[in-house]
Parts: structure tokens; C-alpha cells; sequence
């Protein structure tokens, strides 16, 4: 072989390999950090940017995974919509209604107003689980198999990030909040510790739940919401992504002039204790001018009624 064919020969063999191995590049350098109260004023200001809103599905996008009695299997589909209405001055509970349709007929309905709780299975049972919602639900009882807590739709507001979050500098009865950046740099870690609802001690150090909220750095969206009891134990958690920004109607407009806010059309809520999981594809997010009392009001008639203490 000439020396020239040795020169081509070896030059093709460099051509190929680095079109077969391209030089790696170096991973996005996320913004600089910003501070506590930066981040919790930014939360606190998308949670105020979406006062009221619907989410809806085109199809059966709504997946329900979880075991019955006897450890067995089931998944379901269905058609799932919801609505929330937030009281922000002064900041209060939110109201709040889930509602899931199979094959177009009703199969389960949710809700919260100032005053009730509800759930309600449609279809097979028939029967309707009521409480008095001006008591907080028991966060640390969802670690519990058989809580009540998990059928409350007064969580939903909590999974999602929209809750008001206490200024950093509050008292510790009111709530804390630590701001914590993850190992690789990538994510903020918010942990917000709450007094549990449970805690009927009268020792002065209260039990208190944690709620950790993850934030991509490179968006400021929320991307996972954990939820702990007192003893630690994750009792159920929130995965939040495809955000998108919402649509306005009926002559509704951004709170804050110029900005449209996001809103997450995938959400994911595992109970672990309950062995289930909720996925949630929402196609459309929207922000009426107003959303009437009637929506946030219980439909029963025919069903079974039990009252929760």
C-alpha cells in the first residue's frame, strides 16, 4: 500500500469515527440560586396568577391504578374535570371538584366547599362519603391504609403548589419554610414543616407534617410535591409536568398584567400506603371570569350517605 492510500485510509477512518462519536457537549448551566424569599414570593405569585380555573380532557385520559381488598389489581378509565376556586384575601381553604366520567356516564365525583367534604362513587356502590370541611384533613393519617383522608378533594390545592406558602420569617406556629438546592444543581428543594391536624398533644414541641415541593431551577416550575407525616414517612406524592399556559374566557384577563401563567397538563398523585395512583392528562386549562357556587355544591340524590366524624 502507498504511502498515500495509507494517508486517505487513515483520514477516513478518523472522518467515520467522529461522525460516530460526537464530541460530547457540556450539560446547560442552570441560573444562579436565588433566595428564600425570592422563591417562595415567586411560588406564591403563580398560585395567585390562577385565581380560579377548569382543566378538561377530549378523551378517557384519566387512568386510576390501585388494589382491592383481596391485594387484586384493578386499573380504570375516564374522562376526568376539574375545577378550583381560591379565596387568596384573606388566604383560605379553596374550593375544589373533581368529577370522572366513564363511557359519558357519571362514575365518581369530589368536592369541597367552606362548609362540606364529599366523594361519591356513581356507579356500582352508589354511596357518598361526607364530612364537615371546616376541619383541616389529616395529612398524616393518608399513611394510614384505610383514611378517609385520601377521599378528600381539600388536598388537591396542596399537590398541586397552589397552597399560600408562609413567609419565610413566620412564627413557627404559622409554619416554616427551609430552602434547600438539590446535589446536582439542577432543582431547588422547598420544605415547608406544618403543624399536623392530628397533634392533640399539649407538649410545646408540636408535631408537624412536611410538605417538600421540588422546583426546576430552569423553569421555576414545580415538577414534585411529597407529602410526610410526623413520623417521616412519605404519605403520598404529586408528579407535575407538561406545562403549558392557560386559556382565558368569558372576558376573564391575567391577574398580573402581560403574564399568562402555566399550568401542569400531567399529574401524577401516588398514595403508597393505599397502593394506588392517579394519572391525569389534561388537554385544556382554562381561567373563567367566574365560576358559579352551584359547581362547588354536592349532587347525591339516590345515593347512599355516610357522615365522617
Amino acid at each position: 500500500m502507498s504511502l498515500r492510500a495509507s494517508h486517505l485510509l487513515l483520514l477516513t477512518a478518523i472522518v467515520c469515527i467522529a461522525a460516530c462519536c460526537p464530541t460530547p457537549r457540556n450539560p446547560p448551566v442552570p441560573p444562579p440560586p436565588i433566595s428564600i424569599q425570592q422563591q417562595v414570593g415567586q411560588l406564591n405569585r403563580w398560585s395567585r396568577s390562577l385565581p380560579l380555573l377548569k382543566a378538561t380532557m377530549n378523551f378517557d385520559s384519566g387512568r386510576f391504578d390501585y388494589r382491592d381488598d383481596d391485594a387484586k389489581h384493578h386499573s380504570e378509565t375516564a374522562n376526568v374535570t376539574l375545577a378550583i376556586r381560591q379565596h387568596l384575601d384573606p388566604p383560605s381553604a379553596a374550593d375544589v371538584y373533581l368529577r370522572g366520567l366513564v363511557i359519558g356516564n357519571p362514575a365518581f365525583e369530589a368536592g369541597r366547599n367552606a362548609q362540606t367534604w364529599w366523594f361519591a362513587i356513581q356507579l356500582d356502590r352508589k354511596t357518598a362519603w361526607v364530612g364537615d370541611a371546616t376541619r383541616p384533613p389529616d395529612l398524616s393519617a393518608l399513611g394510614r391504609k384505610q383514611s378517609q383522608s385520601v377521599l378528600r378533594a381539600d388536598i388537591v390545592p396542596q399537590l398541586l403548589g397552589l397552597t399560600e406558602l408562609p413567609a419565610p420569617d413566620a412564627p413557627p406556629a404559622s409554619g416554616q419554610v427551609i430552602l434547600m438546592q438539590e446535589n446536582d444543581a439542577l432543582n431547588d428543594l422547598l420544605v415547608v414543616r406544618l403543624p399536623s391536624a392530628s397533634d392533640q398533644s399539649p407538649i410545646a414541641t408540636p408535631a408537624f407534617i412536611t410538605r417538600d415541593i421540588r422546583i426546576d431551577r430552569f423553569t421555576g416550575h414545580i415538577t414534585e410535591v411529597r407529602i410526610y407525616d410526623s413520623s417521616g414517612l412519605l404519605v403520598v406524592r404529586s408528579e407535575l409536568s407538561n406545562y403549558a399556559p392557560v386559556r382565558y374566557t368569558g372576558g376573564a384577563a391575567p391577574v398580573f398584567p402581560g403574564e399568562v401563567p402555566q399550568f401542569p397538563r400531567k399529574i401524577i398523585v401516588t398514595y403508597p400506603a393505599q397502593d394506588a395512583k392517579i394519572t391525569l392528562n389534561f388537554d385544556d386549562v382554562v381561567i373563567p371570569a367566574t365560576i358559579p357556587n352551584a359547581a362547588f355544591e354536592p349532587a347525591l340524590e339516590g345515593l347512599k350517605i355516610i357522615h365522617e366524624n
